[in-house]
């Protein structure tokens, strides 16, 4: 997987070309990983937590001026994101060029995209937390569990990109935050 972050005039800031570990997400141990970047166009620290066809993320950010961050070859995941603080935009193909996540909302998302893009605004105290799965293990967690995760289930199976709620985003809920 590569990314490429470019600012508002699309001049390239950073480029980085992060292989995608398939064995990572499929071990059958917990595999922790603390990742810090410090640029001058802001910084961030993502604590990600992969295994048995799970990825959990956790990440704090500060944006120092508008940025634009495209990730190609992206292998194709079911993204449950909650947004706590901030402000993002995302272009989900088959779904919304301008998906927006605002802070205390949520969402659950599958794009069968090779590729997504967002756009981040200048912003301080940046708090989100991601839970992802393969295809496959959404699958197997989704069955028999009610019409709402059926109906997604169908569409994933299908790899046609779907979301949750493809209007506007849920708000999280007190109990959510339990």
């Amino acid at each position: 997987m590569s990314v490429v972050i470019t600012n508002e005039a699309r001049h390239v800031l950073l480029t980085e070309d992060s292989p995608f570990d398939y064995e990572k997400i499929h071990s059958r141990a917990i595999i922790e990983e603390t990742q810090e970047l410090r640029q001058d166009f802001g910084s961030a620290k993502v604590q990600e937590y992969h295994f048995e066809g799970i990825s959990i993320a956790c990440c704090t950010a500060e944006v120092y001026e508008d940025i634009h961050i495209l990730a190609d070859a992206v292998e194709p995941r079911v993204m449950m994101m909650f947004m706590e603080q901030g402000d993002i935009s995302t272009s989900l193909e088959g779904l919304r060029d301008d998906f927006r996540f605002s802070t205390q909302e949520h969402n659950l998302i599958f794009s069968s995209s090779e590729s997504e893009t967002a756009a981040v605004k200048k912003q301080r105290n940046i708090h989100f937390f991601g839970l992802s799965f393969t295809p496959g293990r959404f699958l197997e967690l989704a069955e028999n569990n009610g019409a709402v995760l059926d109906g997604l289930a169908s569409n994933i199976a299908g790899n046609r990109s779907v979301a949750l709620a493809e209007k506007i985003n849920p708000r999280i809920t007190p109990r959510m935050r339990m």
